[in-house]
């Protein structure tokens, strides 16, 4: 599994016991969050840039590994 998403998935922390959609849907909100936290600090355009790229391919690979994320999550 991607390093990026196991250490999301460590630092994610679900609001309460429900069902696992509902966490996926979260962890999703929760990756954007990070990213916009980091983006937001960056001064330098191409940071940002760096930063744009890295969280769409996060949210890419989550979507496509669902089940396998939910797994992890649930656990």
């Amino acid at each position: 599994m991607n390093h990026l998403v196991i250490e999301l998935i460590k630092s994610f922390e679900p609001s309460r016991k429900k069902r696992s959609d509902v966490q996926y849907n979260e962890f999703l909100a929760h990756i954007y969050m990070i990213y916009d936290k980091r983006m937001t600090l960056c001064r330098s355009e191409s940071m940002r840039n760096k930063y744009i790229k890295e969280r769409n391919g996060v949210l890419e690979y989550v979507v496509k590994n669902r089940k396998a994320i939910q797994n992890q999550i649930d656990k």
